[in-house]
């Protein structure tokens, strides 16, 4: 029996919604434009609806929603797109909405409908023990991992944060993550040998574009810079890469004290390998005990690591979110 009870849940409700990642309210919606920031609640009930405000641009923007656990993938573009869900019992479930797919363009979540017997929703899940904010490129918005290898054109279809090795990461050690990243960026110059919206401005945005992120609201134990791998097209010097590199990890610092902070580098190239070890090397000696380097074995054509335009496919994400995952279990 289908039953038409139901209550709204609005996107300004924080007592029931919680907001995932670096997500910003409007007058009338939640803005959502990193990858892998979205919101989630919980609920009693057997039908959702999902509403967003209009997407209007030649490609859709991909989200995925977790229903229990279990995801489903969805596309969004047009005039009041929609999504709805039939869950197989009318009880207790959970909902988690991720964008995976990036652009400039906000993805607006307005309001959640829930239908059922005795519709009502629950408290929201606690925060995990463990936070971890990753700040990157295509790389960590897995672009183009979930493509052949041979591809040499992108798609949004076959793009998935969830699928890249960042959150990957977060899985295994079962911790909260933020992401900031946006595809072609380099420290110094991006990939078209452009300055862009360099990582030292991304860092301070609260949604993309959008300066003034307080970031006092959420400290993580473990910030990831995977940054650099653009600068080599971009022909970023080693004096530039050196000089910006150390700007980006004092504004990290001066933000996050504590933290544990990693730079990760060497999925797609090498060229920086030498120059940002010895940044962290100089810090390190200078008495800062909790940042570190990681280099990274560059992605294989042998191994199937290979997906769109040299990016690193599914296969590369595994290997990587381990090596990193087993990483931060030791220096923490």
């Amino acid at each position: 029996m289908f039953n038409t009870n139901f209550f709204n849940l609005t996107f300004d409700d924080t007592q029931a919604i919680k907001r995932i990642g670096r997500v910003q309210p409007n007058d009338d919606s939640l803005l959502i434009s990193w990858s892998n920031s979205g919101f989630s609640f919980n609920f009693i009930g057997e039908r959702i609806v999902l509403s967003f405000a209009d997407y209007i641009c030649d490609a859709p923007v991909y989200v995925k929603v977790f229903v229990d656990g279990k995801a489903q993938r969805f596309a969004l573009v047009g005039k009041t797109p929609r999504i709805l869900i039939d869950c197989e019992k009318d009880t207790s479930h959970s909902v988690k909405v991720l964008r995976i797919s990036e652009g400039e363009i906000y993805l607006r979540f307005i309001d959640a409908t829930v239908y059922g017997k005795s519709p009502h929703p629950l408290s929201p899940d606690p925060d995990k023990k463990l936070r971890i904010e990753f700040l990157g490129d295509s790389i960590t918005t897995g672009w183009g991992v979930c493509a052949i290898g041979t591809q040499d054109t992108f798609n949004t279809f076959e793009q998935d944060s969830t699928k890249s090795y960042a959150y990957m990461t977060a899985e295994l050690l079962k911790a909260d993550i933020r992401t900031e990243a946006i595809g072609g960026q380099g420290v110094w110059r991006s990939c078209g040998k452009a300055e862009g919206i360099q990582f030292k401005s991304m860092f301070d945005m609260s949604v993309r574009n959008a300066l003034g992120y307080d970031h006092s609201t959420w400290i993580p134990d473990v910030m990831v810079l995977n940054c650099g791998t653009n600068d080599e097209p971009g022909e970023t010097t080693h004096e530039e890469m050196q000089r910006e590199a150390n700007i980006l990890l004092d504004k990290v610092r001066a933000a996050y004290p504590d933290a544990k902070i990693i730079w990760m580098y060497g999925m797609m190239n090498s060229k920086f390998l030498p120059t940002l070890k010895n940044v962290i090397q100089e810090r390190q000696r200078d008495g800062d005990k909790n940042v570190y380097f990681l280099p990274i074995e560059k992605i294989s054509r042998e191994k199937n690591e290979v997906g769109a335009v040299g990016h690193p496919n599914v296969n590369a994400s595994i290997r990587v979110s381990k090596k990193l995952a087993r990483f931060i279990k030791r220096i923490l």
